[in-house]
């Protein structure tokens, strides 16, 4: 995988990755203007980037681990990161 998984928080209940605004304000941007995840599902993308900005905007880990460009690679890895997470919460 050439992209690093991004930090989880729980949200209102969810665990969800980390978002990072910009690329949220950015989505946001194009999303008023037509383009929107819709519009990006819908043309070729290498599935490592699709799944990176499925983290990049917040997506849930359950949802983002249902998407189909997952590998089994990228979704052992999300496992991982949400064991050290549940671990973290544990220890505090």
């Amino acid at each position: 995988m050439k992209h690093p998984v991004q930090p989880l928080e729980m949200v209102e209940g969810i665990l969800r990755f980390k978002q990072n605004k910009i690329i949220r304000k950015l989505l946001d941007f194009s999303s008023e203007r037509g383009y929107s995840l819709n519009e990006i599902a819908k043309e070729y993308h290498d599935d490592e980037d699709y799944v990176q900005l499925m983290q990049l905007i917040g997506y849930s880990v359950v949802g983002n681990c249902d998407l189909n460009c997952v590998s089994d690679e990228e979704y052992e890895r999300v496992n991982k990161q949400v064991d050290n997470f549940n671990k973290d919460k544990k220890e505090k």
